[in-house]
C-alpha cells in the first residue's frame, strides 16, 4: 500500500500550525461563519421577496431568536426518538431491506466472477464486499432520506406531527437518527456476512508428504547439502516451497499474500508434517514510520534522492556503488516493545540501467546506526537480495557485527542493538543503501517501517466499515436537507450532485488550474461532438472560443469554490488500509468522525431553518 500523506498526529491536525496551516478548528469555525452569513443573506432576500425589506429583517431576527431561545433550548430526546421509531418503521415499509437483499445475492454470484488466481486474493475480496457495502448503503440512504418528507407533506401525514408539540429541530433530527439506524443495522449485518464470506474464501490448506523432500547443495560452499526441500500440494491455484535446514527449522515460502506453518513430527521416511491455515492475508499491521533522509552519491545530505524520469515522484532513487543512501529515524524504540530485535518490513522500487541477471534481484545492504551525535556506532551492513512487488519482511536481530572492530578485542565481534545503536531518547537509524554499481533502488517515506504488534483483523475490518458510515450518514443528512425546501425527485438528484461532487471535488480542482486538459464542461461538449483531440486548440469562430472560455471558467470557478464546502467522500474511505493489512491509526478515526460530525450539524441547521420557514410560508 502507497500512503503518499502521513496521518497527522491528532492535536496537530486540530490546532493551527502556522499561516498556511490553520487547522481543523479554525477551518471549522470559518467556514460555519461564513455558511451563517450566506445563510442569513439568503434567508433576508427570500423573506423581502415576501413580506417586504421591514417586516423580511424581522421574521428572519425572529426565526433566529426563537431557535436559540425556545427549539433548541427545548430539544427533547423522547420526541425526537418517537420520531425515529416511526421513521424506522416507514423504512421497512417502503423495502428499505432490499438493499440488504441485493447484497446477498451479490455475495452469492461473486465467487462466479471473482480472479481466485490473483497474486493477493485477500485484496480482491475484501475489495469487493467493501466496494458493494459502500455503494448500496450509499444509494439506500440517498432514496430514504429525500423522499420521505416531501412524501408526507404532499400525502398530508405531516401534520400529524407538526400539530402536537414538536419542534422543527426534533423532526429533523428524529429523521437523521431513524435513517441512520436502519443504515447501521443492514451495515452489521452485511459486515457478518461478509467477514463470513471473505474467511471463508481464504480459508485453504496444503499437504507436503516426507517423500517429496529432496536435499539441496550449497553450491557456493562446494556443494555441501545445506538442507532438504519439496513442494506443497496445490491447492487455491498455488503451492508453496517448504525448506528445512540443518537445524531443522522449516521455512515456508510466501505465496499470493501468505504462508503457512509446518510442524514436523517423526524423523525420517517416517515424518508427518500438519500444515496450518493461511497466515498473513488477514492481518492488521501496525506500522511505526521513520523521517527519511537522502545523501548523494558523496555522502552529502539532500532532500530528495535521483530523479530517474519517472512521471510519478512519489519515489526518488539512491546510485548502487556509491555513497548514496537513503535513512530512516525512528522514536520510541525499547527493548520492551521488541525483545527480539527489530522487525522491519520494506517495499523498495528498482531502476535497471542494464538487465544484468533478471531472474535475481538486485544486492542491497542494511546498515543500522546511532544517531546520536556523539556516537560513531553503526552495524555492519547486512546484505539482503531486493525483492520487488511485494513487501519484504525482515528482523534486525539483538546482536549484530560492528562497522568498526575494537581494537583493543572487548566486544570485537559483535554489538546490542538497544545498548549500542539505540540512542538514550529511544532513537534508531536504519540505512539502505544499493550495493550494484550503476543500478538504483527508489524509495519514499513509508517503504519502510518498523512493524509493532498486530492488531484484531474483524476489529479492523468494523473500523474499515465505520468510514462506510459516515459517508452513508452524511449523505443522510444532506438528503434531509434538501427535502425540507425541495420535493423528491429534485431533492434526489440535489443530493447526488452532492454525492458526485463530493467523489470529484479534486478533479474540478485539477480541470480549473488546467492541469488536466480538454477544458470546461461546455468546451468538453464540444470536442466530443466534434472528436476533437484535448492537446490541440479549439477550432471554432474566435467570439465563439471567448464565450465558451469564459462561461466554463466561471462555472469552473463556481464549482471549484462549492466543493470546498461539500464533503470530499473518498476522504472518508478507509478499506485500502484493511485491504492492504495495514491497522487503521487511531487518529485518523477521531479525525473521520470530527469531520463527519461538522457537516452532520450544519446540515442539520440547514434543514432545521428550512423546515422552519417552509411551515411559516404555509
Amino acid at each position: 500500500m502507497v500512503i503518499e500523506n502521513q496521518v497527522r498526529p491528532l492535536l496537530e491536525w486540530l490546532f493551527p500550525q502556522n499561516i498556511t496551516d490553520p487547522g481543523f478548528l479554525l477551518s471549522c469555525l470559518g467556514l460555519v461563519a461564513l455558511l451563517c452569513a450566506l445563510g442569513f443573506l439568503f434567508g433576508l432576500m427570500v423573506a423581502a421577496l415576501r413580506h417586504g425589506p421591514t417586516e423580511g429583517l424581522n421574521v428572519v431576527a425572529r426565526q433566529i431568536f426563537d431557535a436559540f431561545t425556545q427549539d433548541f433550548p427545548g430539544f427533547s430526546l423522547r420526541r425526537t426518538g418517537a420520531i425515529a421509531r416511526l421513521i424506522v418503521q416507514e423504512s421497512v415499509r417502503r423495502s428499505a431491506l432490499a438493499a440488504f437483499v441485493v447484497f446477498m445475492v451479490v455475495l452469492l454470484f461473486a465467487g462466479l466472477f471473482l480472479d481466485t488466481t490473483n497474486s493477493n486474493p485477500a485484496r480482491w475480496y475484501l475489495s469487493i464486499v467493501y466496494f458493494s457495502i459502500n455503494i448500496l448503503l450509499m444509494l439506500m440512504g440517498l432514496f430514504l432520506s429525500t423522499f420521505s418528507l416531501p412524501a408526507d407533506i404532499k400525502n398530508r401525514t405531516i401534520y400529524t406531527i407538526v400539530t402536537k408539540p414538536v419542534r422543527s429541530i426534533e423532526i429533523i433530527a428524529g429523521r437523521i437518527v431513524g435513517f441512520g439506524m436502519v443504515g447501521t443495522a443492514i451495515l452489521l449485518v452485511m459486515a457478518l456476512c461478509s467477514y463470513i464470506f471473505v474467511w471463508r474464501g481464504l480459508s485453504h490448506t496444503h499437504t507436503v508428504e516426507a517423500a517429496d523432500f529432496s536435499d539441496v547443495q550449497d553450491r557456493a560452499a562446494g556443494g555441501i547439502v545445506s538442507g532438504r526441500q519439496a513442494m506443497t500440494s496445490v491447492n487455491a491455484h498455488h503451492q508453496h516451497k517448504v525448506t528445512i535446514d540443518k537445524a531443522g527449522k522449516i521455512v515456508v515460502e510466501q505465496q499470493m499474500g501468505h504462508w503457512h506453518n509446518v510442524t514436523m513430527s517423526g524423523e525420517g521416511n517416517d515424518a508427518q508434517f500438519t500444515v496450518s491455515s493461511p497466515i498473513g492475508d488477514l492481518e492488521a499491521r501496525v506500522p511505526i514510520y521513520g523521517k527519511m533522509q537522502f545523501k548523494d552519491r558523496n555522502g552529502k545530505p539532500t532532500d530528495r534522492g535521483i530523479n530517474t524520469g519517472d512521471e510519478w515522484e512519489y519515489r526518488s532513487y539512491i546510485e548502487g556503488g556509491t555513497a548514496s543512501e537513503v535513512a530512516w529515524t525512528f522514536s520510541g524504540i525499547t527493548p520492551e516493545r521488541f525483545p527480539d530485535g527489530l522487525p522491519i518490513e520494506l517495499t523498495i522500487q528498482v531502476f535497471r540501467t542494464y538487465k544484468g541477471q533478471i531472474t535475481r534481484g538486485i544486492l542491497g545492504e542494511i546498515l543500522v546506526r546511532n544517531p546520536d551525535p556523539t556516537s560513531n556506532r553503526s552495524s555492519a551492513p547486512i546484505p539482503f537480495e531486493s525483492r520487488e512487488f511485494i513487501t519484504d519482511s525482515r528482523l534486525i536481530p539483538r546482536k549484530l557485527k560492528p562497522l568498526i572492530r575494537d581494537q583493543s578485542g572487548a566486544g570485537a565481534n559483535e554489538i546490542d542493538l538497544f545498548e549500542d545503536l539505540v540512542s538514550p531518547d529511544g532513537k534508531v537509524e536504519i540505512v539502505l543503501r544499493c550495493a550494484e554499481p550503476a543500478q538504483y533502488f527508489g524509495a519514499a517515506q513509508s517503504d519502510l517501517y518498523i512493524r509493532a504488534a498486530d492488531r484484531s483483523f474483524a476489529a479492523n475490518f468494523l473500523k474499515g466499515c465505520l468510514g462506510i458510515w459516515l459517508q452513508m450518514m452524511i449523505i443522510i443528512c444532506f438528503g434531509v436537507m434538501f427535502s425540507t425546501f425541495l420535493n423528491g425527485p429534485v431533492a434526489m438528484m440535489a443530493t447526488f450532485s452532492v454525492m458526485i461532487m463530493g467523489f470529484f471535488g479534486n478533479f474540478v480542482r485539477q480541470v480549473t488550474t488546467g492541469a488536466v486538459e480538454g477544458g470546461g464542461p461546455i468546451e468538453s461538449l464540444i470536442r466530443i461532438v466534434t472528436q476533437a483531440n484535448v492537446q490541440v486548440d479549439l477550432e471554432a469562430n474566435a467570439i465563439v472560443i471567448f464565450v465558451v472560455k469564459n462561461l466554463d471558467l466561471a462555472i469552473m470557478w463556481t464549482m471549484t469554490f462549492v466543493t470546498y464546502f461539500l464533503p470530499n467522500y473518498n476522504y472518508f474511505s478507509t478499506s485500502g488500509y484493511v485491504e492492504n493489512g495495514y491497522d487503521i491509526p487511531f487518529n485518523l478515526i477521531v479525525q473521520h468522525l470530527l469531520t463527519a460530525l461538522a457537516y452532520i450539524v450544519c446540515s442539520s441547521l440547514v434543514g432545521y431553518f428550512c423546515l422552519k420557514t417552509r411551515e411559516i410560508a404555509a
